[in-house]
């Protein structure tokens, strides 16, 4: 049917993003062409200036209102990894190893958040151990893990409570008020 074809804004971003010579499309100067033809395909081909220029327009236009994270999960090439590290962007990590990458493309404990659930004891220990920026909780289990390691370690441990599932009473059927909430959390944390 005419007209219901997919608009494809492909050729738009490509222009905007690199250079295009003919119907070569160029990455820092090389023709992509001529890259796949050294090293075959498939061939992921980074341009690090393009992220460094994405990543400062977003940075400069977030600012005054909040920082801006990479998360390592959505690709741990260290190289990659790296370049946002040296712009300024804290690693969001989710696991011991992506701690790891994270540290040794250069980003200071202080800037690296731990989100994610499922955090095992020896990634949270790593982590405590070596410093973090803040860990995400995200079930009573890991508000105790946490609590134990920081108590062992003699380390405080910054913390954001992110989506801890709490039971609820069959008399509050659509939620919990704010204050059931705060009461809740206040008497699982002075148990602990």
């Amino acid at each position: 049917m005419p007209g219901t074809e997919p608009i494809s804004f492909g050729h738009d971003i490509a222009q905007q993003t690199f250079s295009i010579a003919g119907a070569d499309l160029l990455v820092d100067g090389l023709a992509v062409k001529s890259l796949a033809a050294v090293y075959g395909t498939p061939l992921f081909v980074y341009d690090a200036a393009a992220m460094r220029r994405a990543y400062r327009e977003l940075r400069n236009t977030l600012a005054g209102f909040c920082g801006v994270f990479y998360s390592v999960k959505a690709n741990p090439n260290p190289a990659i990894l790296r370049v946002f590290v040296e712009e300024g962007a804290g690693p969001e990590i989710a696991s011991g190893g992506e701690y790891l990458r994270a540290r040794a493309a250069g980003a200071r404990p202080q800037s690296i958040y731990f989100a994610g659930p499922g955090k095992g004891e020896d990634e949270l220990e790593l982590v405590i151990g070596q410093g973090i920026g803040e860990i995400h909780l995200e079930s009573y289990d890991e508000i105790d893990k946490v609590a134990a390691i920081g108590e062992r370690l003699n380390r405080l441990v910054r913390v954001a409570f992110v989506s801890i599932q709490l039971p609820r009473p069959k008399a509050v059927p659509c939620g919990w008020e704010a204050s059931q909430f705060l009461s809740a959390l206040t008497k699982r944390i002075s148990s602990i």
